[in-house]
């Protein structure tokens, strides 16, 4: 049992580490880049609806170039739970390679889609 185990989590680590380092390459050069600020209505930048999902306000925080966020519970959740993710994989690794971050390590407490969906996004974001 131990052995399943330690193969499994090491297949994970390994899922996720490749993630990470697809990113970083994606990112590549544009680390340095920084974005233009928000010059929209004042009074509706910070209005959030949670009915229409995440909202990026455009903002870039120096502190997240080059970052690797290492604990992120993402959506769709199996439907079995009554909680809402507000994110996708796909949409948060597109956020993350604008916001200059090297990478992120998702989880799901309920099954083990994030190695299958880490795999996936490196494939294609």
């Amino acid at each position: 049992m131990r052995g399943a185990c330690e193969s499994s989590a090491l297949g994970i680590f390994f899922v996720v580490l490749f993630a990470t380092l697809r990113l970083a390459t994606l990112v590549g050069g544009q680390a340095g880049s920084t974005q233009e600020p928000f010059r929209g209505d004042p009074e509706n930048m910070l209005r959030v609806d949670g009915t229409r999902g995440p909202v990026d306000l455009g903002l870039m925080d120096p502190a997240l170039v080059g970052a690797i966020d290492i604990h992120e519970h993402l959506g769709p959740a199996p439907r079995f739970t009554n909680q809402k993710m507000s994110i996708d994989v796909f949409d948060e690794a597109k956020l993350a390679k604008r916001r200059g971050m090297r990478g992120f390590v998702f989880k799901s407490h309920l099954d083990s889609s994030s190695a299958t969906a880490a795999y996936l996004v490196r494939a294609h974001v």
